[in-house]
């Protein structure tokens, strides 16, 4: 189980880097829009870069953070329904939502993947002439952001079913800590 503690390890530290990347861009992204309102309309002398840029910034801080907000359990969700059903119910249905999410999150890596590469090795470029970008890197964040996620409900995942085999409380139910392993025997 010690390689277990290592890969969640090594999950919780890429997602915190990634987070920590997502947290530079939004501020280059912040910045770059306060300097085009400055240029605009106190220089009227409007930049051409800022809205290209600010739309991919926006773009690549949400696909380098969902993982680390997910570790988290940051994202919204419908719990009505599910409040109502038993302990093991409520483990169950989260596994099998969870699953059901890796696989789609894979599914997306490998064709953002696939996408990327494709537009890697042609060079195609957004913007104009002078501000050229290769597509290439601002798509990466989508396989790289969708994989991170991917990992992050495999291990939702066997929380939930570690918690449907020992019928515990779905509040007792923690994220796999490094130093924490499955009681799955």
């Amino acid at each position: 189980m010690k390689v277990l503690a290592k890969a969640v390890a090594i999950l919780d530290y890429v997602s915190c880097a990634l987070f920590v990347m997502a947290c530079i861009t939004l501020l280059f992204v912040v910045v770059s829009v306060l300097f085009e309102v400055v240029m605009r309309y106190f220089f009227n002398n409007p930049t051409t870069w800022v809205f290209l840029t600010s739309g991919l910034g926006l773009a690549v801080v949400t696909f380098l953070s969902v993982a680390w907000i997910q570790k988290r359990e940051g994202h919204v969700r419908m719990d009505m329904a599910v409040n109502m059903m038993s302990i093991r119910g409520q483990a169950l249905l989260g596994a099998v939502t969870y699953m059901l999410t890796t696989f789609a999150l894979l599914v997306v890596t490998w064709y953002g993947g696939k996408c990327t590469w494709e537009l890697f090795l042609v060079r195609e470029m957004w913007g104009d002439q002078p501000f050229d970008l290769l597509r290439a890197p601002f798509l990466a964040v989508v396989p790289v952001g969708s994989f991170m996620l991917a990992l992050q409900t495999l291990r939702r995942t066997l929380v939930c079913l570690q918690s449907w085999i020992l019928k515990v409380e779905p509040e007792a139910r923690t994220a796999i800590k490094p130093d924490v392993t499955l009681a799955v025997e």
